[in-house]
């Protein structure tokens, strides 16, 4: 059944529409995660400025934030008080929804049933939803990757230049998304050769003398990919410190890399990834799974790597196959060797698992010669398809901020909207307004996402420590500080607390004045 096909077209448009609306839909259910809100200040200051300095140490590389700029001008946000978690979060779901129609370009590649069915599966993976509606840079990064992918792909077909150039600026865009990008190039490189080295053991096929590589598309590839790279580390020509920078922040992060000795709480073990992945079950909520994927993956890796010769049919081209496993593999196996872990960096390992997964289910189907067999089996695989659909609701829909949610991480609580909430009805009946002082106070400056949810306060204070004059309208401060501040203040205060995360408190002083102000309102 060719892509013209009423029928293909019709599933592939539903499809589309489900990864949609759970990529799209109530975007602001769940509080900004401290990485979002991190990354939105710097998203803001460009939309304000109009600067971007790139951050070696603590940031990743631009193109999210120039990416959420058409973003807010479609919402018609002119400065950053004026935009939303919607506005944010959009920009991952839209790559989220990219991700999904790059698999089209493989059809010739993997067969259109074969990307019909890893369309699907990513479309209603957890993770892969979950995470396109962060404001972080994943679902960018394996986007581009998958760019590399796509497009290396059609120019080794084709020879055309378009598709080199394509190649070099999806190069290039994965290298200003994240410093983790390296990795994905060392997987890359490495499953070319072992595609290679592979066709000549399995085929028996010997080297080509006609390299499909043109020497000349080769070099405006990479001139792409530097471009882009230079264009956007620079900001745009106005901040060249970038540049340099971009090269050196690989020292950094290849130390953070190598963990702490089980020390820092991002250290996990090698299995973490695939445990999460497996099954989850967390005190009294649901239990989660994406064994099935898992397992069909390895089904398509299998058959990926038994296949003799390249028959170009609907089977899919061989080293397309071969390559993609070899890739799922390396990044795998790279990212479990990783000791420093966070949840979403899976996804760029997971997108190329969901891609084999769909080569699993029609290299079962195909090897099912008894009706009755195949018809158990689409069955299971509409079964399938309902538990990842009501997983992935429960997961981005009722438990969007729960800890019994094996992807929250280190998230913040919806109690933070109580302490906002509180801000924005002291402002009400101060004669301030929103330039009330509010003075946020903690040694490890563990504070996010406050810097976002108060953009539109104008007199905030930042300290790692109790400053020498620490008193203000309202003081928010780490526990930590709860025999030392109080010592330090001078006038007299109404404290209650709110919660930050899971086990993390904030200590919030209101002048007393202020506080009865507020507590008339409510009389």
């Amino acid at each position: 059944m060719s892509f013209k096909t009423p029928i293909y077209v019709a599933l592939i448009i539903l499809v589309l529409l489900g990864a949609g609306a759970f990529r799209f839909a109530r975007l602001d259910l769940r509080p900004m995660h401290g990485d979002e809100a991190n990354q939105a200040v710097k998203a803001g200051r460009l939309l304000d400025q109009g600067e971007y300095a790139y951050d070696p140490v603590e940031h990743h590389g631009p193109t999210l934030y120039y990416a959420a700029l058409p973003v807010f001008r479609f919402f018609g946000a002119k400065r950053f008080v004026d935009t939303t978690e919607v506005m944010y979060r959009v920009v991952p779901a839209c790559f989220g929804m990219g991700l999904i129609l790059l698999l089209l370009l493989l059809r010739g590649g993997l067969g259109p049933w074969t990307v019909f069915w890893a369309m699907t599966i990513t479309a209603l993976s957890n993770p892969m939803v979950y995470y396109s509606r962060y404001f972080i840079q994943e679902t960018l990064l394996v986007f581009f990757a998958l760019g590399i992918i796509v497009f290396g792909w059609w120019y080794g077909r084709t020879r055309r230049f378009s598709f080199a150039l394509l190649t070099g600026i999806c190069l290039g865009l994965t290298q200003a998304t994240k410093e983790t990008c390296i990795v994905i190039f060392a997987a890359m490189a490495g499953s070319l050769i072992l595609t290679s080295r592979w066709g000549k053991w399995r085929d028996g096929t010997k080297e080509n003398a006609e390299t499909p590589w043109n020497k000349g598309y080769l070099v405006a590839g990479i001139a792409a990919a530097l471009a882009v790279s230079v264009v956007l580390y620079s900001s745009l020509f106005t901040h060249w410190r970038g540049v340099v920078d971009s090269l050196s922040a690989y020292t950094a992060y290849f130390g953070r890399a190598q963990g702490a000795g089980g020390a820092a709480i991002h250290d996990k073990p090698w299995y973490y990834y695939l445990a999460l992945l497996a099954y989850s079950h967390r005190e009294a909520g649901p239990r989660w799974t994406e064994a099935v994927p898992m397992l069909l993956g390895i089904a398509g890796m299998t058959a990926a790597l038994r296949r003799r010769k390249d028959d170009g049919g609907r089977e899919g081209h061989a080293g397309l196959l071969r390559f993609l496993t070899f890739y799922t593999v390396l990044t795998t196996v790279f990212y479990a060797l990783i000791p420093y872990k966070t949840p979403w960096n899976l996804l760029v390992f997971w997108q190329p698992w969901l891609i084999m997964s769909g080569v699993g289910v029609m290299a079962v189907i195909r090897r099912m010669r008894w009706m009755p067999a195949k018809t158990w089996f689409v069955c299971f695989l509409v079964f399938f398809l309902w538990q990842l659909s009501d997983q992935t609701w429960r997961s981005n829909f009722r438990y969007p901020a729960d800890v019994r949610n094996p992807y929250v991480y280190a998230h913040t609580t919806t109690a933070i909207r109580r302490l906002t909430g509180r801000l924005e009805d002291l402002a009400a009946v101060s004669p301030k307004g929103k330039a009330l002082r509010v003075n946020i106070i903690s040694p490890t400056a563990d504070y996010w996402p406050l810097p976002w949810y108060l953009r539109s306060f104008t007199a905030v204070g930042y300290y790692n420590q109790v400053p020498e004059s620490p008193d203000a309208d309202v003081i928010i401060a780490s526990p930590a500080l709860k025999d030392a501040l109080p010592k330090a203040l001078k006038d007299d205060y109404f404290r209650e607390f709110h919660a930050l995360r899971p086990n993390a408190l904030l200590h919030v002083y209101i002048r007393r004045e202020l506080w009865d102000a507020f507590i008339d309102t409510r009389r």
